[in-house]
């Protein structure tokens, strides 16, 4: 072939154009969540999201150091931490689960809900580390809000694949917002473990005057980039390799003007 290397080039580019860059969303439930470190359900969570047990009960807002499940809320349901805005609470460390992913190297994404309102402070911390630190924090940006952290995205923002995107029903002066966490690399099916946790809120009469200190965790997403997704067979030529190439080399897919 006259031209080897622009074929194999011209039919990569095209393999990727199909390729759109669109995020799968992955609702938190009870079925891939669990206290990080280890245990029943019952040491995490009060209240139940039905996804185990197929009836659905909202928890309470007690300073029980737990999540909460909430109905009626985020993609169905959300898990809160430090709902009461009334006492000091630290919720413990949660993980949730991405299973079933082709090998490869993926974006990763925590979503949270959070208000519109000014007086609110709604944050996450997510970490692809089991060890998650106050670096970690992602934050609405409103006008009493922390000063510290990553901001969160709208969401609005993002393009879903058909099938898997999250509730847009926000409700109650509330928004959809994410964080990208960072790339996980799936190898021999391996799955990708989120780490979440929330800020420890110190109560109404201790944090400054905030009147909703809390965490409304909706879920996570994952993007997989282009060459990730593509078998090696499928490569330019010139690119193969056991390994895929790496993911920032420049391809120019611009058609040339006579």
């Amino acid at each position: 072939m006259k031209y080897p290397n622009l074929v194999s080039t011209l039919l990569f580019c095209l393999s990727s154009a199909s390729l759109s860059a669109a995020v799968t969303y992955v609702d938190a439930t009870m079925a891939n969540t669990d206290n990080a470190a280890g245990g029943a359900d019952s040491t995490w969570l009060d209240g139940n999201d039905a996804s185990v047990s197929g009836t659905a009960t909202d928890g309470s807002a007690d300073s029980d150091g737990q999540w909460r499940y909430r109905g009626g809320f985020g993609s169905d349901g959300i898990f809160e931490a430090t709902g009461s805005t009334a006492e000091a609470e630290n919720a413990v460390g949660i993980v949730t689960t991405i299973g079933g992913l082709a090998d490869g190297t993926y974006d990763i994404y925590v979503f949270f809900r959070a208000s519109t309102t000014g007086a609110d402070n709604y944050n996450i911390k997510a970490s692809l580390s089991p060890t998650v630190t106050d670096s970690d924090v992602y934050r609405q940006n409103n006008t009493r809000s922390l000063s510290s952290g990553t901001l969160g995205i709208d969401s609005a923002g993002l393009t879903f694949e058909a099938g898997a995107a999250p509730s847009t029903a926000n409700g109650d002066s509330r928004v959809l917002l994410y964080g990208i966490i960072g790339q996980a690399v799936v190898s021999g099916g391996s799955d990708v473990d989120i780490y979440i946790d929330d800020l420890p809120a110190l109560g109404y009469t201790g944090d400054g005057g905030l009147s909703a200190v809390r965490t409304w965790y909706d879920g996570v997403g994952f993007e997989g980039h282009p060459r990730a997704l593509l078998s090696p067979s499928r490569w330019p030529e010139s690119s193969r390799a056991a390994s895929p190439p790496p993911l920032v080399r420049p391809i120019s897919c611009r058609r040339s003007r006579n």
